[in-house]
């Protein structure tokens, strides 16, 4: 069995939601919960279901892709309602569109359209660090 808290970490590398301070934006049980709606939703890969406590799904995900298709999924649910973000004081302007989680969603779709991009679950959080490290999420700005 696969725990849906193994999906964090994935998670908060696509959103860009990874505070070193461990001030995150999404706590573990939102992304626990967007996990489960993803299921629940039927977004999920198909041969994949959720145990009768929805904390664990029910066979061991081997498959990178699989697991990169729910991560990608549930990813999308939680930005989908995301406005573009601005406000101006004197000194700092700042503006958040969202594009950078938009860019990797969109290219995480292209690779997994074009097969079984990933061999592994361990492969696809190896490629989100290194997309990470190529394009690292703005500064967070505290209102």
């Amino acid at each position: 069995m696969t725990p849906v808290s193994e999906f964090r970490v994935p998670l908060r590398l696509m959103l860009g939601d990874n505070d070193p301070e461990g001030l995150f934006a999404y706590s573990d049980a939102i992304l626990d919960s967007a996990v489960q709606t993803s299921f629940r939703l039927g977004r999920s890969p198909a041969g994949y279901t959720l145990t009768e406590d929805k904390t664990q799904i029910d066979t061991t995900i081997p498959d990178g892709s699989a697991f990169a298709r729910i991560a990608c999924e549930t990813a999308l649910m939680l930005v989908a309602g995301e406005e573009t973000v601005s406000y101006t004081t004197r000194a700092i302007s700042v503006r958040r569109k969202g594009d950078r989680i938009a860019n990797l969603i969109t290219e995480l779709r292209m690779r997994l359209s074009e097969g079984d991009a990933f061999a592994s679950s361990a492969s696809f959080l190896v490629w989100l660090e290194e997309w990470d490290l190529c394009h690292p999420p703005e500064p967070r700005v505290w209102p």
